[in-house]
């Protein structure tokens, strides 16, 4: 009976493991479609006379490989707007800026010591870079230091997470800090990096890692949760 037992059990555990497919094809394949997989897409813009223009940021191709975003251009933003028969100077507030370059983060740099952060929903001060970037390792350099993480959960299945980086690499460290009630963050100021878990690497692709969870509670880790590797 007991062997009967023990084998019921394996066999369960199989089937919980193929239902449960925690590899990065798996991920990929339960999300398929789902816009969690897709980049999230940022803008960098100053203000103008009548509102805000788009700041290039060098190299499209190396900031995107270095910060995880994919980037709204100023030349793609003013053929839309000339396709739609809409002015190329951004107007309204943040919110609606960020809504009209349907973008998913929006740095205004202007002049003084603050700039700003800015999603379709809020906005957040940031310290300003020390002098104006001119190149993509500049801003990719800037905007990992003021976002203040590496990754930010995508998913999580019981034990492991899914993880997409916004630095240039997850590979700095197999281990990183899961960020408690970090999901709605926009940065992460240092002195409130409060660790909920530890998560060790299994998997990684270069954009996407798959971690399992070491230490910590096993209540479901929120998407937009964010992670510091150590």
């Amino acid at each position: 009976m007991k062997c009967i037992a023990l084998a019921a059990l394996i066999l369960s555990g199989v089937a919980h493991a193929q239902a449960n497919d925690t590899t990065l094809r798996g991920w990929r394949a339960a999300l398929a479609g789902d816009p969690r997989l897709d980049l999230p897409v940022m803008t960098i813009v100053k203000p103008a006379a009548k509102g805000y223009t788009v700041v290039p940021v060098g190299n499209v191709e190396n900031f995107e490989k270095t910060t995880g975003f994919r980037v709204r251009t100023s030349s793609e933003f003013d053929w839309t707007a000339k396709l739609n028969g809409a002015p190329t100077v951004l107007s309204g507030s943040l919110q609606d800026v960020a809504k009209n370059l349907n973008a998913d983060l929006v740095v205004v740099s202007r002049p003084g010591a603050s700039w700003q952060l800015a999603t379709q929903s809020t906005t957040t001060d940031v310290a300003a870079a020390k002098s104006m970037p001119k190149t993509s390792a500049e801003w990719s350099a800037w905007l990992n230091q003021a976002l203040g993480y590496d990754g930010v959960v995508v998913a999580s299945d019981s034990d492991y997470v899914l993880v997409r980086r916004t630095s240039a690499n997850l590979d700095r460290s197999p281990f990183g800090l899961v960020v408690g009630n970090s999901a709605d963050a926009v940065s992460l100021a240092e002195g409130k990096r409060q660790g909920a878990g530890m998560i060790k690497q299994i998997e990684n692709d270069g954009t996407f890692a798959v971690y399992r969870l070491e230490m910590g509670e096993r209540t479901g880790i929120p998407a937009g949760t964010k992670v510091l590797l150590q």
